[in-house]
């Protein structure tokens, strides 16, 4: 199991940055042809997993979707699935942390 950037142009527009204003085109069926990937393409072969912890860590919040076995119900699936976890910092009332793991 590696660590993996999500197969869009997420990468690209960080949820934690300053410039949270900006608008992410990948997903609109518009802009498919340059973007790489349709909302349809991602929903026929990728499921994204997201676990969220307060005050702890996102590597926690992985571990956790694993300890808990939150990915049984999508074994027989043919998708890619993605853990992703989430670190909230409730001080700063921010997103301070995240782990993509491909299983």
């Amino acid at each position: 199991m590696g660590l993996h950037h999500l197969p869009n142009r997420f990468g690209k527009v960080s949820i934690f940055s300053d410039l949270n204003q900006l608008v992410d085109i990948s997903l609109n069926k518009y802009y498919s042809a340059i973007c790489g990937i349709t909302e349809e393409e991602m929903n026929k072969y990728f499921i994204y997993l997201f676990e969220f912890k307060r005050d702890d860590t996102a590597e926690n919040a992985l571990k956790q979707i694993d300890d808990k076995s939150y990915t049984l119900p999508f074994v027989a699936d043919h998708r890619t699935l993605y853990k992703i976890g989430v670190a909230f910092d409730s001080e700063k009332r921010i997103l301070s942390e995240w782990k993509v793991a491909e299983d």
